[in-house]
């Protein structure tokens, strides 16, 4: 009788789900468009949005390190750069953080 139910409500459940997921994707694109729309309000210099592909095949890493040279990004303890293996991690030496104050 117990798998007779869980097969009734499996349908349910998939239906569930994949509500759940079309919500946490709209959730997601409103967000991203609250958050561009806010820092066009806050960054002085015009940007433009693209998708990660795009972003790939237009910019290089060298693109990349010279529009961010200088600026300073703080990160909690519990977050591991990706780039850096545990060695490197533990012996990288630290940037003087960049005053944005004045």
């Amino acid at each position: 009788m117990h798998a007779y139910n869980d097969a009734l409500h499996f349908g349910d459940y998939v239906r569930a789900v994949g509500w759940a997921q079309k919500f946490a994707q709209a959730n997601r694109e409103v967000m991203m468009r609250n958050v561009i729309e806010a820092a066009k309000k806050v960054i002085a210099k015009p940007f433009q949005t693209m998708s990660r592909g795009e972003a790939k095949r237009r910019f290089t890493l060298d693109d990349h390190r010279l529009a961010t040279e200088g600026v300073e990004c703080r990160k909690d303890s519990r977050v591991i750069d990706e780039r850096l293996d545990v060695a490197e991690r533990s012996t990288k030496p630290r940037r003087e953080p960049v005053d944005m104050s004045g």
